[in-house]
């Protein structure tokens, strides 16, 4: 008989079961290994692109020539750039140079060869052919016409001296005040005229009580008085000019927008006709308190001999002039440029989105076109992107900021817009040539370059009346990133975005070290010490709870004491002038490092130590990182600007940010002996 077969028990479905479990336990451990093995190999790839290899080959001879490798710990920009000094050359006429105006001076060779060579890929584009034009009929200016339209002006009135300050704007003469037109503060979809107190002759109104300056600039006075005949005394030019000096306001003080405030009594600096129009701000409410007193003392010959001195010291700058070349050079620190450099430098001044243009579609810079231009933009946005994300991550991971202060800063970052190579229109061939379609050429070359600096005035104030566009203005080949507090808008253009701070084919970790700094630099201008005076609008505004206010500034404080205690040639850093940019070094270098290390450092550019071997992805991205702000430097220079410059030296900025990294001593292992106190914000 046969038997039917039994059903099967239930242990065999449960062993399947358990078979199966099983594997997948052995998938997901073997999946694991992959990823550790790959995130492991990732830590040590190298980016293979030409780019990447030219700057990975000057790293490691900046690196390697450099005196002071022992000072990793205690000095790392020097560490640095020791070696760096001594692989760039410094042009002699420049008394501080850097990665930024090395830059330049490419973008300025390569623009001097657009315009001479009329065989170049970009010699048929209406805008060079337009430069080219200009070029041919550049000449040193010939100002005698002018001399004497400025020796007839009557300044005997306030109406009489303002439309002198106008003349001196022209000239670049900075006479007394200067006006310009940008949004207003206390409700920036409105413009407002800004007027600011005046330059000096002289770097520092201390130099004015010091006797080597006073007279290096009362000898350039005598020979101005005897070459141009103009009657009169010098010393009573001086007197003048010292008491300008006395009256000016500290950088600090300017750098703090409450000071900042719509004119209530000033009609004998400023006409009424210009305040009755419009509002009219005051960068210093003292110093024009104080112009009006002493115009008011001041015999109107002094007044007119001042005058005319600063108009010439404008114009005589692009010359030859011997006593003007030696005050520079002794009172300045500055030599001038070479002759051939004046017209490129007329034509970039006042032609800047023509000349972007030239360069921009010079296929032998981008043999892509606009191709390279999308590229550029879409990659510098991407990782900006990134670093708001992290930004509103650390903002977010802050303990001591209350709920709603804290939400109202999210809020802001948030909405940071960017623009990056420049607005829509400078791209645009036919709209940059209409842009300049009332720029006619005169008879000579300096009627020529007046009515372009006229035309650029017209153009500035006819904004008044009109809302806010809230456009950037920066030309697209600038060499340098701005943030603006009206407009809580980053500008990033494509001037900026070259070798080595940057190349579309770098990895991000190097993109970060280059480029990223400085972005990111600005971003943290939204939250500083002066944006976060500001809301998400661009408008003066207390948004912040008491209580965060005061453990904001205490943060503050502590930044502003670490910066005092930086000292160069002997001179103490002003921590409280330079705090804004400090803060943004320190909260840049924070985010990205945090970017660069969530990536593993990887791909990295190979960048070989002393021993020959490549250095480990941290060493290497704050090598890097310490490499783009290496400078050369004329001592004196240096010190001077330590008075009035609101960015600290570039060794302090390095240093300072990197005392405040603890994973900077973690990387280099650094011993207790060589760690500060460190300050923090978020």
């Amino acid at each position: 008989m046969t038997m039917a077969p039994r059903p099967r028990s239930g242990c065999s479905v449960q062993r399947s079961a358990s078979s199966r479990r099983l594997l997948a336990l052995l998938l997901a451990v073997g999946y694991i290994a992959l990823v550790a093995t790959t995130a492991h190999a990732n830590k040590d790839q190298f980016c293979t692109a030409p780019a990447c290899q030219s700057a990975g080959d000057f790293l490691t001879r900046t690196v390697n020539m450099s005196r002071k490798r022992n000072e990793t710990c205690t000095n790392f920009h020097e560490s640095v750039c020791d070696g760096w000094r001594q692989l760039v050359d410094k042009p002699d006429h420049m008394s501080r140079f850097s990665v930024l105006p090395k830059i330049h001076r490419g973008h300025k060779a390569r623009l001097r060869g657009l315009v001479e060579d009329r065989g170049s890929s970009a010699a048929g584009t209406p805008a060079l052919k337009q430069l080219s034009t200009l070029y041919d009929q550049c000449t040193v200016p010939e100002f005698k016409a002018a001399l004497a339209r400025w020796r007839a002006m009557d300044l005997s009135t306030p109406l009489g001296v303002h439309r002198a300050v106008l003349e001196g704007m022209k000239t670049g003469g900075n006479f007394l005040y200067g006006l310009t037109v940008d949004a207003n503060s206390r409700n920036s979809d409105e413009m407002a005229v800004w007027a600011k107190q005046g330059g000096l002759s002289l770097a520092s109104p201390k130099h004015y009580t010091d006797r080597k300056y006073r007279s290096l600039y009362l000898d350039l006075l005598q020979h101005l008085f005897a070459d141009f005949h103009l009657s009169g005394d010098a010393h009573a030019v001086l007197a003048f000019e010292t008491e300008i000096a006395r009256i000016s306001d500290s950088p600090t003080n300017l750098r703090n927008p409450y000071h900042s405030k719509p004119v209530t009594e000033a009609t004998s600096v400023f006409p009424a006709k210009l305040q009755a129009h419009y509002t009219v701000i005051m960068d210093s409410p003292a110093y024009f308190a104080s112009l009006k007193d002493l115009l008011a003392h001041t015999p109107t010959r002094t007044l007119k001999q001042y005058f005319l001195v600063r108009q010439l010291q404008a114009m005589l700058t692009h010359m030859h002039y011997q006593p003007m070349l030696d005050f520079r050079a002794k009172a300045l620190h500055m030599k001038p440029p070479p002759t051939e450099e004046y017209c490129l430098s007329v034509l970039d001044r006042y032609l800047p989105y023509l000349t972007s243009l030239a360069q921009l579609q010079d296929r032998d810079a981008y043999p892509g076109g606009k191709q390279d231009w999308v590229r550029m933009q879409t990659d510098v946005k991407d990782m900006v992107e990134r670093m708001r994300e992290t930004y509103l991550q650390v903002v977010r991971e802050s303990k001591w900021m209350s709920p709603a202060t804290k939400n109202t800063a999210l809020e802001k970052l948030a909405n940071v817009k960017l623009v990056v190579g420049g607005e829509p229109w400078m791209l645009d061939e036919q709209a940059v040539l209409e842009f300049y379609r009332a720029y006619s050429r005169r008879v000579s070359w300096y009627a020529t370059f007046m009515n372009f600096r006229i035309r650029d005035k017209i153009k500035t104030w006819r904004k008044l009346g009109a809302p806010n566009k809230r456009e950037s203005a920066t030309a697209p080949m600038v060499v340098n990133a701005f943030y603006s507090q009206p407009n809580n808008r980053i500008t990033v253009p494509f001037g900026i975005l070259q070798y080595p701070l940057y190349h579309v084919d770098y990895p991000l970790p190097m993109k970060l070290a280059g480029i990223g700094m400085i972005v990111a630099h600005e971003f943290t201008h939204a939250l500083d010490s002066r944006g976060r005076r500001y809301d998400l609008n661009g408008n003066l505004a207390n948004w912040w709870a008491d209580k965060d206010l005061e453990q904001f500034t205490q943060k503050s404080e502590c930044y502003v004491d670490q910066y005092n205690a930086f000292k160069i040639h002997g001179v103490s850093v002003n921590g409280r002038l330079t705090n804004a940019e400090n803060m943004a070094d320190n909260v840049a270098i924070t985010l990205i490092h945090r970017i660069a290390e969530q990536a593993h450092y990887s791909p990295r550019v190979r960048i070989l130590n002393e021993h020959g071997t490549p250095m480990p992805g941290a060493q290497a991205f704050f090598t890097a990182m310490a490499a783009n702000w290496c400078v050369h430097f004329n001592v004196e220079a240096q010190k001077t600007a330590l008075l009035h410059a609101v960015h600290a030296p570039s060794s302090t900025r390095v240093n300072g940010a990197l005392q405040n990294l603890p994973a900077f001593d973690k990387t280099f292992k650094c011993p207790k002996e060589t760690k500060r106190a460190r300050c923090t914000l978020w």
